[in-house]
């Protein structure tokens, strides 16, 4: 989700990507981070401003959310039916880019999770595994696709990409 809003006569409405799996008029999502407990209902979805009953993975929604304000909303970053766990300790596998000439171990830097950018403090796990920290949770998957991003890293940002492992 990267805009919510209200519009006149529809109420709060949400846009992003459909993630995985479907989405369906009528479905309950759980807003992350949100409120424990709070459960948002799909009263609507637009496809390029054509009203539909689903959509898939990799298209870009608009729903209109019952249950639920703007303001609501301000930090959360996911909704999911869910089915995700949640966590704010990652394990994941790097792949180092080769460009990349700083260590990532031992290091505060930033994770490119789909759907948002998160400050992670990375380290070793073992077993050639990294664990990461961050300040909240967020829902994973086995396979979860990741960007390790240094900020501070000048003309180069990209530290490598990361592969979540249960």
């Amino acid at each position: 989700m990267d805009r919510v809003f209200t519009v006149k006569g529809v109420g709060t409405v949400a846009l992003g990507f459909v993630l995985s799996g479907s989405l369906s008029i009528h479905d309950q999502l759980r807003p992350v981070p949100g409120t424990e407990g709070l459960r948002v209902d799909v009263k609507g979805i637009q496809v390029n401003d054509v009203d539909v009953d689903s959509a898939g993975r990799g298209i870009r929604v608009g729903l209109s959310l019952r249950g639920v304000e703007p303001k609501d909303l301000e930090r959360s970053h996911w909704l999911d039916d869910c089915s995700f766990p949640l966590t704010d300790a990652l394990s994941f596998e790097v792949t180092k880019s080769p460009f990349y000439k700083q260590e990532v171990d031992s290091r505060d830097l930033h994770l490119q999770l789909p759907g948002e950018m998160v400050p992670a403090s990375l380290s070793a796990n073992g077993n050639g595994k990294m664990k990461a920290r961050l300040p909240w949770e967020v829902p994973i998957w086995e396979g979860m696709k990741a960007t390790v991003i240094d900020l501070n890293g000048g003309n180069l940002r990209i530290a490598g990409g990361a592969t979540c492992k249960f």
